[in-house]
């Protein structure tokens, strides 16, 4: 494959990942008012699973999970200095979780696999974390202006998972009955992970041109 295509097809790729990250998020919701008329909101995005939108939220993150592990096959191609085997090991990690994700089901009775759902989904963001703010920030020992300032969005991206990824656990020990219940905070959180690894992997994906030139 030519040099300039192979370049823009991970380019295409990384795009696409953030793209599926920013909008899974929207469309459940949507889909949820558009089709079952906004009844029963899931208090997380894998409660969607059980709603009218189950099939396009297992899809998504599949697909989100095929897209990283085939990412990985950029580390072959000399013309990208950045990409260290490590990277593989991320991605892979992160692929392996995203498909654990899809095909295991949190609205199943069975316990063990509410339990693997549950870890697969925490790792996949830890794993969102680490990429953008261990993987996509380095470069070389001196950065341009436009890289300077890609990575103090990689780096805003990856605290902004942790936090959020905390902020989950903290709710997590909260009694079942508190008022903040009432505004589903586990979709939010989630949802504000999902967005800034989105946006991570769109600028990596040179999706926003005054960071890029």
């Amino acid at each position: 494959m030519p040099q300039n295509q192979l370049v823009r097809s991970y380019l295409e790729l990384r795009r696409a990942v953030g793209m599926l990250g920013v909008l899974l998020p929207v469309i459940l919701p949507v889909g949820v008012i558009v089709f079952e008329r906004g009844i029963g909101f899931p208090d997380t995005i894998s409660g969607y699973v059980g709603t009218v939108m189950g099939g396009t939220l297992v899809g998504i993150v599949f697909a989100m999970g095929v897209f990283l592990y085939f990412y990985v096959g950029y580390e072959s191609a000399p013309e990208d200095p950045d990409m260290l085997p490590t990277d593989k090991v991320a991605t892979n990690l992160a692929a392996v979780f995203a498909i654990g994700v899809a095909l295991l089901p949190v609205t199943t009775e069975v316990d063990l696999v509410r339990v693997l759902h549950g870890v697969s989904a925490t790792l996949l963001f830890i794993m969102f974390a680490v990429i953008s703010l261990w993987y996509f920030t380095r470069g070389p020992a001196n950065p341009t202006p436009e890289k300077l300032t890609r990575n103090r969005v990689y780096r805003t991206s990856g605290i902004a998972i942790l936090v959020s990824i905390a902020l989950i656990g903290l709710y997590a020990l909260l009694p079942d009955d508190t008022p903040i219940a009432s505004i589903k905070p586990v979709f939010w959180l989630e949802s504000t992970a999902l967005w800034a690894f989105g946006w991570a992997w769109f600028v990596k994906g040179n999706g926003i041109k005054p960071l890029n030139d």
